[in-house]
């Protein structure tokens, strides 16, 4: 029997298993079944959605809502305010 470890997102893509990754995301939560097709074949498709997420990063969090609120600030503006923090 093999040993489980804890594993990260980045860890999900090193196996070849797509069902494996699919049921690791829909256990976190980031993925969920969206519709259950039956055929009278037997045949069973299901479509999932979700998104992957990347853990947040605070500080680039936090750039984003400087970006975001200082959007009509030009490339020489960013330059001149990296020269003023050089020289400080």
């Amino acid at each position: 029997m093999r040993k489980h470890r804890n594993r990260n997102p980045e860890d999900l893509f090193a196996d070849k298993s797509l069902e494996f990754i699919a049921a690791i995301l829909i256990l976190c939560g980031q993925l969920s079944v969206d519709r259950v097709l039956i055929s009278r074949a037997g045949e069973v498709e299901l479509r999932m959605i979700g998104e992957f997420r990347k853990p947040q990063n605070p500080q680039i969090d936090e750039l984003h809502r400087f970006l975001r609120n200082n959007g009509d600030m030009s490339t020489d503006h960013v330059i001149e305010a990296f020269k003023r923090k050089l020289d400080d």
